[in-house]
């Protein structure tokens, strides 16, 4: 019997949402099933169509495993809800919630394809789900030719090309090869491994492989651990995939005249298709699952070039890959080359409303794509540093930390000298690049110039203030994000910092409702507040600090073992000086 996990963040959603029947999202092996994500059930009238969109969404190895239920639901008849599921010979589970105030999960079942039913447990974890998985990027270049008549009709034309290389794909001669080794993987298997060999035995064979080429351990044990996080693979089929000609153009068609009225368009379409598999899928089965992964990909891309393409404008379709925060798994989606996120408002409202996500905030502007672990830093900047600090020690505390992704910004960066008068405008600098980051803007990071210009600009400084080194505060911070974000901000007045162990709660909320860094401003120190670890009963309390006062280089190891990104206690602040916090308020657009 399978066991069945689901994150908390995603039961939390289960329960805490409108309280309507979902799809559950997926993966699926013999022995447990992995609850990553939820959408919205399909009417019968539209289920082809919804089931399209999901697939081209979805990486591969994740598909629709079970259905949540509302727990006043009985005598259930599953066979009614078989035409949701593509692989019918494996079990799915079907989750009850409960309705009303306690909004939990009331029971999961394990339902047979004899529609049979067992009660089963479920597991809810607190981690990442998607950590349990190694990802697997798929990146080739596929030309693709089609005609257009003297009418002006191509659509046509395309699909049957398109479905020809998404056949090609799946044939037995698509080759994986996996960068960093000499690794070539086929559906009959890898060289040198038995048919039944899995991706474990694979990264064992290269570990190997990295051993005998690598004169020092830490160094092999660095790059099989890039292995084991990502894997890079290049893609080689009988259509010469990866070998296209290298003229061709790659943000703009080639229309080529060759007997009137007829002409041909060449485009080369960008792939690049995620899957998700463990250590015991076996490499057979991991390269159906990229071979489906880039299939779904092709027939993403040629929807996008029919809704986009005008007259004999062919749009390029571009490929990004999102994590909402809400959920555990990447999505896959295609929008328009150089067309902007303001005029893409629909598209992300219609994803939105297809994974139940809420449509309070941006989660799939360009801004929000998924950085691979293999990406590495934006620039010179350090990101979520505190993701790798040692645990809080408040004993039955609950941790509230900010939701999403930020920059660190901190004296002496940008080859400019702010030591000792710069902290808050590195704490600023801070703030903007989680709005930057989560889509709300897309301008830069302001300098210390620009902001004080800002400043003057809106009358509350002198023209004299601009390149000079005065500090600024709390106020001024919510001034600078007010006039160049449009951000509001909360201030937060506390006497003393005595008092500040007394404002967990509304730090709590803050962190659970709006997840932006606070800005904290006392003395002549300023600091950024990433989250708190509070125990409410006790009231003993955490904070969790990112400290601008450093001024060493961009090295994570100093930054977590020094203690300029950490958890801190409530002695931490000055018992006789007076704190002001900003705590910018999370516009609520989509």
């Amino acid at each position: 019997m399978a066991a069945v996990v689901v994150a908390e963040t995603l039961a939390d959603f289960l329960c805490n949402g409108d309280q309507k029947s979902k799809l559950l999202l997926g993966y699926q092996t013999e022995t447990e099933i992995i609850l990553l994500a939820y959408a919205e059930l399909p009417s019968a009238t539209d289920l082809e169509e919804k089931r399209q969109k999901l697939n081209f969404l979805l990486p591969g190895g994740v598909s629709v495993v079970g259905i949540a239920l509302l727990a006043s639901e009985e005598n259930v008849d599953y066979s009614k809800y078989g035409k949701y599921f593509n692989n019918l010979d494996r079990q799915k589970v079907f989750i009850y919630l409960e309705k009303g105030a306690s909004k939990s999960i009331k029971a999961a079942e394990l339902v047979s394809q004899d529609n049979t039913a067992t009660t089963v447990d479920f597991d809810i974890v607190s981690v990442d789900l998607l950590s349990r998985f190694v990802i697997g990027c798929c990146k080739c270049d596929i030309p693709v030719s089609f005609t257009v008549d003297g009418k002006g009709a191509w659509k046509d034309s395309l699909t049957a090309e398109i479905e020809k290389l998404a056949d090609s794909i799946l044939s037995n001669r698509t080759v994986f090869h996996l960068q960093s080794s000499q690794k070539l993987l086929s559906v009959s298997g890898c060289k040198g491994l038995p048919d039944d060999a899995t991706y474990a035995d694979l990264a064992s064979c290269i570990e190997e492989e990295e051993e005998e080429g690598i004169n020092t351990r830490s160094k092999m044990k660095q790059k099989v651990a890039k292995l084991k996080e990502v894997l890079q693979f290049d893609v080689y089929t009988d259509l010469n995939i990866a070998g296209y000609n290298d003229t061709l153009p790659t943000c703009s068609p080639v229309i080529s005249y060759n007997t009137e009225p007829v002409k041909t368009v060449k485009l080369v379409l960008h792939v690049h298709a995620v899957s998700l598999f463990q250590n015991k899928t076996l490499v057979s089965e991991l390269v159906v699952t990229m071979s489906e992964a880039i299939k779904n990909q092709l027939l993403a891309m040629k929807q996008c070039i029919c809704d986009y393409s005008k007259g004999d404008k062919f749009i390029l379709p571009e490929v990004y890959h999102f994590q909402p925060m809400e959920l555990s798994t990447l999505f896959n989606v295609i929008f328009p080359w150089n067309v902007r996120d303001d005029q893409l408002e629909k598209e992300r409202r219609l994803l939105h409303q297809c994974l139940c996500l809420p449509a309070d905030r941006p989660l799939f502007r360009r801004a929000n794509k998924y950085r691979f672990p293999v990406e590495g830093q934006d620039g010179s900047y350090l990101r979520n540093v505190h993701l790798n600090c040692p645990k809080s020690k408040v004993s039955g505390g609950k941790q509230y930390t900010v939701r999403g992704n930020y920059t660190y910004h901190h004296y002496m960066q940008d080859r400019f000298d702010d030591n000792k008068w710069g902290c808050a405008y590195r704490s600023l600098q801070t703030l903007v690049s989680w709005f930057k980051l989560q889509g709300y803007t897309e301008r830069d990071i302001p300098t210390h110039r620009e902001i004080q210009q800002t400043l003057v600009d809106i009358g509350d400084k002198e023209p004299s203030f601009v390149g000079s080194r005065k500090w600024i505060g709390s106020m001024e911070v919510s001034f600078v994000l007010d006039t160049l974000l449009e951000v509001q901000s909360k201030i937060l007045n506390v006497s003393s910092g005595g008092d500040l162990a007394s404002k967990g709660r509304e730090l709590a909320q803050h962190f659970t409702t709006q997840g932006t860094p606070i800005m904290i401003g006392g003395g002549v120190l300023a600091h950024t507040i990433l989250g708190v670890d509070y125990n409410e009963v006790t009231g003993d309390i955490n904070f969790l600090i990112l400290d601008p006062h450093y001024t060493g280089a961009e090295d994570l190891k100093t930054i977590i073992d020094k203690g300029w990104c950490g958890w801190k206690d409530a002695n931490f602040w000055e018992k006789n000086a007076h704190y002001n916090l900003c705590m910018p308020q999370r516009p609520k657009v989509l």
